[in-house]
């Protein structure tokens, strides 16, 4: 959470140069709060047990959002809706679409392949 609060005072600051510095902070705000979720989801262990183990895991943030989600939509959907996040995310802070953010993948991906 502090690189998400760093990254805002930095859109607030240099206000000139941003375009949407409320944009920026709301997108990076859900990218950490997605990554933190899945964190929390890939590191969960069923066997421990009280407050502790959140903080090996996402922390609080990130159980705060991944067990509401795996509770109504079991872990799967919890993975699809936070992942969904997190694209939405990226294409906000980079202000890309799906469809460009694809293509750019695709020929990064294609370039290192080969």
């Amino acid at each position: 959470m502090p690189v998400v609060l760093i990254a805002t005072g930095i859109a607030f600051v240099r206000r000139g140069q941003s375009s949407s510095p409320v944009r920026l902070a709301i997108a990076w705000t859900v990218v950490s709060l997605s990554v933190l979720g899945l964190i929390h989801i890939a590191r969960e262990d069923s066997a421990a047990e009280g407050l502790d183990r959140f903080g090996e895991w996402g922390g609080f943030l990130g159980a705060g959002v991944a067990e509401p989600l795996t509770a109504l939509i079991a872990t799967a959907g919890g993975v699809v809706v936070l992942v969904a996040l997190l694209l939405g995310g990226l294409m906000l802070v980079t202000q890309t679409s799906l469809r460009t953010m694809a293509t750019q993948t695709g020929g990064f991906l294609n370039a290192i392949l080969r």
